[in-house]
């Protein structure tokens, strides 16, 4: 009886603690990565502070769970829209990274995400730490689809489309329509420079 108790108890708690995370990322995707004092944030999650506390050792902790739920819902939602991870040229790859920004509810996730990355850049805890690591997935994801056999070429190249994509997002979200063609232009621009890649 005891261990069947102690099970329930461990289940409830892991539902309660999913619960709560999935509350706080529904609120970051909401209003962003706002600085929200714990008990104003337990109060819109219908909970106390102390609550809070019981189930996240500290506020950071706490939203470092929320930002990986978020993270785990954008893999779920492109996933529904890309395509097999065949190794790609950099064009093909830079056109397939654009389109995955129009994807519908994509804006709301990279609203949250150009906080964090704007956060990080200032040093804050804790999001110094989750910007790196979000900054070092995108590169990671980006290398592993492109068909460049060189280790160190291919990462600049990553590199480069990630700087490419988050600049033009970016100035388009400040200034609608101030980017419209520009991924033509990009794409022609770089198509010379990227044709010596060393394809595999």
């Amino acid at each position: 009886m005891t261990d069947g108790r102690k099970g329930t108890a461990g289940r409830r708690a892991r539902t309660s603690r999913e619960a709560l995370t999935a509350g706080i990322a529904d609120i970051l995707l909401a209003d962003g990565v706002a600085t929200l004092p714990l008990r104003e944030l337990a109060a819109r999650l219908n909970t106390s502070d102390r609550m809070l506390l019981y189930y996240f050792d500290n506020k950071s902790a706490l939203i470092e769970a929320s930002i990986a739920a978020l993270a785990a819902r954008l893999d779920e939602l492109l996933s529904t829209v890309t395509r097999a991870p065949d190794r790609l040229t950099p064009v093909d790859l830079l056109r397939e990274t654009a389109g995955l920004m129009a994807v519908p509810g994509m804006a709301a996730f990279r609203m949250v995400w150009a906080d964090i990355l704007a956060r990080g850049g200032r040093g804050e805890a804790p999001f110094a730490s989750i910007a790196h690591a979000l900054v070092q997935g995108s590169l990671a994801s980006l290398e592993a689809k492109l068909a460049i056999g060189d280790p160190t070429r291919r990462r600049r190249v990553a590199a480069s489309i990630l700087a490419v994509i988050e600049g033009m997002w970016l100035v388009g979200m400040v200034a609608p329509g101030s980017t419209d063609g520009t991924l033509d232009i990009m794409i022609e621009r770089f198509a010379g420079s990227w044709s010596d890649t060393g394809l595999d």
